[in-house]
């Protein structure tokens, strides 16, 4: 140090070591090192823990290390850690660096500081850990495979202070063992788990050497040890307090010895399918001090077992029973009587197990501060009301698949438990928005709470829950009624958020990420995926202020393009993981940020078949090179498992076409149809599809493909399986053979599927595999091929084109090459206009190869798949680009200038007469109340639809008006956009543009003019029967030419009524009525309404007699299906296909609110009225562009045509006189 060191000449090094001992991160401690030799000698002695990965050179590694670092007291080896170690190079202080840069130690205080690099740990190593260690304390050898007893060995005498020991998944055996028992006195720790080389002998060993000192063991999955190594534990273990058993060969007579030789046992954990009453009831005689029991997987325990216990063990604390199907309600009510220190219970797959149960608890254990159900069908509503009022201490509650559950419960909770801090919710579909809501009301001390898959939950919950400011955790994945209201009111008012989850929330947008973004600041971890409407523009509000976000996962979102990943990862320098689908990933991002960036792990396909009404294969695909990494799969899972024999569960081949026409004939008899049952019924065999008792097997299916061989037939799982037409398409996507051994394992139960509440369900298995939802793409993507039904966005375009540019676009569709230079792309559907100069609908369509006019088009399907699934990966399911390589392909003439490089979204380059349209398309959403307590909303979402129909690779340059203009609020653009053009009420967008249709870029905005429908709604019933109706409405007050609007429809619907007459007549329009709706026609064509007027309709209603409403036939309940996914039949099974659907809606139909199966806005009848509109000429957000100033470089002679129109989305006109939805806002 220069200068006077007055810290050096004063500070002892005992005082020196105590501060750095002190210091609460390595980089600290590391920046201390630097300041002087004597600092950096010192800094050593205070490191006491490694953490080591089992990948590197050990010897090496641990001499420098036990070199510097004399007093380490701690070793952590896990070979499951793999960091790529540097080879060691010749010079010695190269190599030291080289080693010490990837150190990573523990100081004093046992704080997480790294990892280190070593190789897979041997013999050798352990010697070198014992000469530089001698006063190690604790060892943990975590799947360290090649260590073996001489390395223990020789470790044990020289660590005679090891008091903890992990030997979890080494190969060590008995010699090992026992050294460590007659050499470490002190050992007090030992884990055992999945060492498959111990006996009973050295159990027996170590139990004489350390019997006195052992005070906690762990044994699993330890197939040769046995009752007589529990029995040599409970004469010489008399101090041992905590024991783990899983091990199947250990039977009633081992756990009697240990309970009757342990007497101060204190925690104990089972999972032995051999033990019965027997033993549970010596461990409640004599184990009186037991304070933790988890009972796992027991087949043969009753109640008379824990009645022991609740007899015996007087201060259990905490009690786990998992899978314990012969347990009642007697059990639990002897816990509650006998154990009233209890504090923490989770009973999961307890299926005898009820209300009364839960209601003993509730009364007499008052101290009860964790309370976990998972899986318990029986517990009824109001079970947690007895909690509730007697466990006012409870801090944790959690609730899995117990669909008996509702809201009163959890109102009884909140009231009663405001000290709650942690909820746990998931799929418990009669729990909403008025239990939550009593959450935030009482319990405004929580900090975790998680909804995942509560439907009934929305907007209105999460806005109460905004009450609770502490809230750090919040996972509502699932709950697809919440909207960006209720996460606005968390971002505003909770923002201590460090976790967010809200996956597969479809009405999540953009304004919800803004306010986040603003509000939470401290937010770590964002799960995104699913979330269709969050695009790039609100990744950028988001990032823009949480620069603490550690992970992001946004798989599956269309909005989000490369630029929101760029986003991400350049502007959170804390950033870890970002979970995104490969495509998405620039090769910028990818080289500044390669180590961050994780794949989702969809995209691997293992073949393709299309069968026709005959159950024929007309088309197949398979992909060798994953089928070759199956097949090697497959070897390796035959390889390591113990039984052997794999084929009844894994089938490493592709059956031929012929094969899989028969396996698959074969199970539409079995299915009784082409997608089978969905639930279990008489005619179900056990192993079919129906047997798994779970709709989901109309989709995801599984056929049985004969083995030529013998035994048993060859199970190929999971085919997703989607109808178009007449067709019938097979994906196989890549999983992997536990998946599929889990799979046979439950369709073998006879206690499987959701309304037993089985843990292992098939729910789960495909949770965990991404692959689905890829293969689901896979096979919609085909099948719109198949029938040429591609839809692209409306670009409609102004007057008659000229004879070349429709002559282009005609023989262009039909594929007629020789009036061009070669044949250009498919033209979209483009909206041609009326003479009159305001835009109508129609379109030009191309001539696809649909079901019934020619033939499956092979060669079309052969080039999609080639292009966008190169070796059974999905790249690229674009529709524009489908289309145009279903009947182009590709042309080697089609190369773009050698100084550009041709984007992704252009396959090929135009050839042709060149045009540019543009087209505005706007939807107006509003929520008309006509009330002072509630003010009026509404909105606009637009974007701008493009067709550029160019040569080469040109540069367009769009301007715009109105752009940068306040009342826009969310933005977003199509990935070719390029540089934006900042101006004082303009930008021009420039970008490079694909072919066909697309949407340029799309926007949020409040309106300027004011609502183009406003007034007031009302309905009254004067009786059971009839009701009184009013209508005053003014229509474009505030609107001047060029805006005209085309027509409008004003409709009131009846969905649970059946009007029998109407009497009324309105002042302009005329009125037609159908069973379930009114409906007033105030604009119906003609030149369009282009100035004010006022609209009024008083009139009466008559019904039918109410009936009460009747569960939903299959027509109602599954006639979205039927539209797209309907069955072809072959076999004259129709009538017993509808039975079973009848069946299977009513099965739904209990978990499911009432909502879901009928139009969210009547479940309170008689609450609104619906207007649908058309407006053209002009935008209402002001969105605007002069054609003229459009530009091309290079420079090329092309009629630019821009046109707009406006639409009404979800324009409701509430009953002023009734019930009404609103969302709370703040007061300013």
């Amino acid at each position: 140090m220069r200068g006077n060191d007055r810290i050096n000449a004063c500070l002892p090094d005992e005082l020196i070591v105590e501060v750095f001992r002190l210091l609460d991160s390595k980089p600290s401690r590391d920046a201390c090192s630097l300041v002087c030799k004597r600092w950096l000698s010192l800094e050593r002695l205070s490191r006491t823990t490694l953490r080591i990965c089992a990948t590197g050179s050990p010897d090496f590694v641990v001499d420098l290390l036990a070199r510097r670092f004399r007093n380490v007291r701690t070793v952590h080896i896990d070979e499951r850690l793999s960091i790529s170690f540097p080879t060691p190079p010749g010079r010695r202080r190269a190599t030291d660096i080289a080693a010490v840069s990837s150190v990573r130690l523990h100081s004093a205080n046992g704080s997480d500081d790294g990892v280190l690099d070593s190789n897979s740990l041997s013999d050798a190593g352990m010697t070198a850990i014992g000469d530089g260690f001698p006063k190690l304390e604790k060892l943990s050898l975590i799947w360290c495979s090649s260590v073996s007893s001489i390395g223990l060995t020789s470790l044990a005498d020289k660590c005679k202070l090891l008091k903890s020991l992990d030997l979890q998944g080494c190969y060590v055996g008995d010699q090992g063992l026992a050294a460590v028992g007659k050499c470490c006195k002190q050992l007090e720790d030992l884990n055992l788990r999945f060492c498959e080389g111990l006996t009973d002998v050295c159990v027996v060993e170590l139990a004489l050497g350390v019997g006195n000192s052992l005070k906690s063991l762990g044994i699993a999955a330890c197939a040769k040890i046995t009752d007589a190594a529990m029995e040599a534990v409970g004469v010489h273990c008399k101090s041992l307090e905590n024991l783990s058993l899983d091990a199947e060969f250990i039977h009633n007579k081992g756990v009697v010895f240990v309970a009757q030789g342990c007497p101060a046992l204190k925690s104990l954990k089972l999972q032995c399918i051999n033990v019965t009453d027997e033993a549970l009831t010596a461990v409640g005689t004599s184990c009186l001090l037991l304070e933790v029991l988890a009972l796992y997987s027991f087949q043969k325990f009753t109640d008379k077992g824990l009645r022991a216990i609740g007899k015996g063990c007087k201060k259990l604390k905490n009690l786990i029973v998992s899978d314990c199907f012969f347990l009642g309600d007697n059990a639990l009510e002897s816990i509650a009587t006998g154990c009233k220190e209890l504090t923490h219970l989770e009973v999961n797959g307890c299926h005898n197990i009820g209300t009364l149960g839960l209601e003993s608890i509730g009364k007499s254990c008052p101290r009860l501060t964790e309370l976990a159900l998972l899986y318990c069908q029986r517990i009824g509503n109001f079970a947690l009301s007895e909690v509730g009022r007697g466990c006012q201490f409870l801090q944790s509650l959690r609730l899995e698949d117990c669909s008996s559950i509702g809201d009163e419960d959890i109102c009884n909770i909140a009231k009663g438990c405001r000290n709650l801090k942690k909820l746990h919710i998931s799929r418990c579909f009669e729990i909403g928005n008025k239990g939550v809501v009593a959450v935030g009301d009482y319990c405004r001390s929580l900090t975790d709470l998680s909804l995942q898959f509560c439907y009934r939950v929305g907007d209105q919950a999460l806005i109460a829950v905004a009450q609770c400011s502490s809230l750090q955790y919040l996972n509502v994945s699932g709950c697809h009624q919440i909207g960006d209201a209720g996460l606005i009111a968390i971002a505003r008012s909770c923002p201590q958020i460090s976790y967010l989850d809200v996956s597969i929330l479809q009405n999540l947008g953009d304004m919800a990420m803004a306010e986040l973004g603003e509000g939470c600041p401290n937010l770590k971890d964002i799960v995104l995926s699913h979330c269709r409407q969050v695009t790039d523009v609100g990744i950028n509000h988001l990032v823009k202020n949480c620069t603490m976000l550690t992970s992001c996962h946004m798989v599956y979102c269309p909005g989000i393009t490369s630029d929101g990943v760029a986003m991400v990862v350049s502007s959170c320098p804390y950033i870890k993981k970002v979970l995104v689908e490969k495509c998405k990933v620039s090769p910028r991002t990818k080289r500044r940020a390669a180590s961050v960036i994780s794949y989702l792990c969809v995209d691997l396909i293992r073949a393709i078949w299309i069968l026709n009404s005959l159950d024929a294969v007309v088309f197949s695909r398979r992909f060798p090179v994953v089928e070759k990494r199956w097949r090697g799969v497959c070897k390796s899972e035959n390889e390591i498992s113990a039984e052997g024999g794999l084929n009844s569960s894994v089938f490493p081949l592709l059956p031929s076409d012929s094969e899989l026409a028969a396996a698959f004939v074969d199970r539409k008899r079995r299915e009784g149809s082409l997608r089978g049952f969905g639930v279990r019924v008489s005619q179900s065999a056990e192993g079919s599809d129906s047997w798994v008792d779970d709709p989901i097997t109309r989709h995801i299916i599984g056929i049985y493909i004969s083995n030529e061989e013998g035994g048993d037939d060859n199970l190929l799982w999971p085919l997703i399986l989607h109808t178009k037409g007449h067709y019938c398409i097979l994906v196989l996507p890549m999983v992997e053979p536990r998946h599929l051994k889990a799979f046979v394992k439950l369709c073998n139960r006879s206690d499987c599927g959701n309304a037993v509440g089985v843990e292992d369900s098939i729910s789960t298995i495909l949770l965990d595999l991404p692959s689905i939802t890829g293969a689901f793409m896979v096979a919609h993507a085909i099948g719109d091929i198949i029938i040429g039904d591609v839809a692209e966005p409306e670009v409609v375009v102004s007057a008659s084109p000229s004879v070349g540019g429709l002559l282009d676009s005609l023989t262009g569709s039909i594929g007629i090459s020789s009036i061009s230079s070669r044949a250009k792309p498919v033209a979209a559907p483009v909206a041609s206009s009326t003479p009159s100069g305001i835009a109508a609908t129609g379109t030009v369509t191309s001539d696809a190869l649909k079901t019934g006019s020619r033939p499956l088009d092979k060669d079309a399907l052969r080039t999609f798949i080639s292009s966008s699934m190169p070796f059974g990966t999905p790249l690229d399911l674009s529709f524009p680009n489908i289309l145009s390589i279903r009947v182009n392909g590709f042309s080697s003439s089609d190369l773009p200038p050698a100084d550009l490089k041709q984007p992704a979204w252009k396959p090929y380059l135009y050839k042709g007469r060149q045009r540019i349209l543009f087209s505005v398309h706007e939807t107006v959403q509003a929520a008309l109340y006509d009330r002072d307590e509630i003010p009026d909303s509404i909105s606009i979402s637009g974007q701008i639809n493009c067709r550029a129909e160019l040569e080469g690779l040109p540069d367009v340059t769009f301007p715009l008006i109105g752009l940068n203009a306040d009342h826009i609020e969310v933005l977003s653009f199509h990935p070719c956009v390029q540089v934006p053009e900042q101006g004082a009420d303009k930008q021009a967008v420039i970008f490079s543009p694909p072919l066909g249709n697309f949407v340029l870029m799309r926007y949020q905005a409040v309106c300027g003019l004011g609502p183009p429908i406003k007034g007031f709604y009302q309905l009254s019933m004067v009786s059971e029967d009839k009701g009184d109706f009013l209508f005053k409405l003014r229509l474009m007050d505030g609107y001047k030419s060029p805006l005209a609007m085309e027509f409008c429809t004003v409709t009131m619907p009846f969905p649970t009524r059946r009007v029998v007459s109407f009497d009324g007549t309105p002042s302009v329009g005329m009125v037609s009525t159908t069973d379930h709706s009114v409906e007033w026609k105030i604009v119906t064509g003609g030149r369009g309404l282009t100035k004010s007027i006022e609209a009024t309709f008083p009139g009466k209603v008559q019904f039918a007699p109410w009936k009460p409403q009747k569960s939903p036939t299959s027509s109602s309940a599954f006639g979205s299906i039927a539209d797209e996914d309907s069955d072809i039949e072959t076999d004259g099974n129709n009538n017993n296909m509808v039975n079973v659907d009848e069946f299977l809606t009513e099965k739904m139909s209990k978990d499911l609110h009432p909502a879901d199966l009928e139009e969210p806005f009547c479940w309170h009848a008689y609450n609104y009225a619906k207007v649908s509109f058309k407006i053209v000429g002009a935008s209402l957000s002001g969105m605007s562009s002069d054609p003229k100033s459009v530009s091309i470089y290079p420079t090329v002679k092309a009629p630019v045509e821009f046109s707009t129109q406006v639409t009404s989305g979800d324009y409701i006109l509430w009953n002023t006189l009734g019930r009404c939805p609103s969302v709370a806002v703040a007061k300013v």
